[in-house]
């Protein structure tokens, strides 16, 4: 599977070299090194693709992804923030959300978010609950 993303990531990335404009080559390229767990890249693919196409709703959550993963919590809210309040948001953006403000120390804001979040998909709330617990009791 890994080799997979491998071949992928190598092929997105020639386009890009040929047109570093290409944004469906951009988009891709970041989705492939965030599988393959190369947070570094894939948030400098998303973050050139969203430059040209800044209302993209999932290259802004899969950018967020990375920058959590990086634990870069302070970059996501300017990513997520004008999702949350053109209400295009959904239960993932408002979870990653709340998850970037519990790690920053901002639990009243995360916690909101989380449990909006489990009001707009009840099916998941209790994952969400414990997730949020977790990071508060982990200490952020």
């Amino acid at each position: 599977e890994k080799n997979e993303y491998e071949s992928a990531q190598n092929a997105f990335e020639e386009v890009v070299k040929a047109d570093g404009r290409f944004t469906p080559a951009l988009y891709f390229a970041g989705i492939s090194h965030l599988m393959q767990k190369h947070y570094e890249q894939s948030a400098s693919y998303f973050e050139r693709f969203l430059s040209l196409n800044p209302a993209h709703v999932r290259a802004r959550q899969l950018f967020a992804t990375t920058l959590f993963q990086q634990q870069r919590f302070a970059e996501i809210p300017r990513l997520l923030e004008p999702l949350v309040k053109s209400s295009v948001a959904d239960p993932q953006t408002l979870q990653l959300l709340g998850a970037s403000y519990l790690r920053m120390g901002e639990t009243d804001k995360g916690l909101t978010l989380v449990q909006q979040a489990a009001e707009m998909a009840p099916e998941a709330a209790a994952a969400q609950y414990q997730l949020a617990g977790g990071l508060f009791m982990a200490g952020g």
